[in-house]
């Protein structure tokens, strides 16, 4: 198990899976040459098993990466924090970004509202398949999204009005 960011274990008990069950819990395929944008999610924790091996499929992750602009996250001020932090010279310079290798069976835990993360292309002729859950605080009710799996990835156009996928 990878656990990304330090947290109290009284924070992390307070944790429940997603009130949608789409959202709460799905798999992801990722094909050849395939990758997921620099992003944060809009709930607390996201977990990721990975069910196979493949060439590259790197999960990059900069744990507690985000700064917080005080009136709140879908704000233009964060919408520009987000954008300006994004670029690898910057992570490069204020972060402390780690690399996680896709292998059969592995859990990667990580705050994923805190963490700016994405996936670096796979390689080779496998596709990368993980499960992905996402947990929140109690009585926190999800935002319905039922283009969100389906842009995630580069090969799909972001939805530009989602926080979450933008590039």
């Amino acid at each position: 198990m990878q656990l990304l960011d330090d947290h109290p274990v009284s924070e992390v008990l307070l944790l429940q899976p997603l009130d949608d069950e789409q959202l709460a819990c799905n798999i992801t395929i990722t094909g050849p040459g395939g990758s997921e944008h620099w992003h944060y999610d809009r709930h607390a924790v996201t977990a990721v098993v990975w069910l196979n091996a493949v060439g590259g499929g790197e999960a990059e992750c900069c744990p507690n990466y985000r700064l917080r602009w005080p009136a709140g996250v879908d704000t233009a001020p964060q919408r520009w924090f987000d954008r300006a932090l994004r670029p690898a010279p910057v992570r490069r310079l204020f972060g402390r970004c780690r690399l996680v290798a896709p292998r059969a069976g592995q859990l990667l835990v990580m705050r994923g509202d805190r963490c700016l993360h994405g996936a670096r292309p796979v390689r080779g002729g496998i596709a990368r398949v993980n499960i992905v859950m996402s947990f929140d605080l109690p009585d926190v009710r999800s935002r319905r999204a039922e283009r969100l799996a389906p842009f995630r990835h580069r090969q799909a156009e972001a939805q530009p009005r989602d926080p979450d996928y933008r590039h």
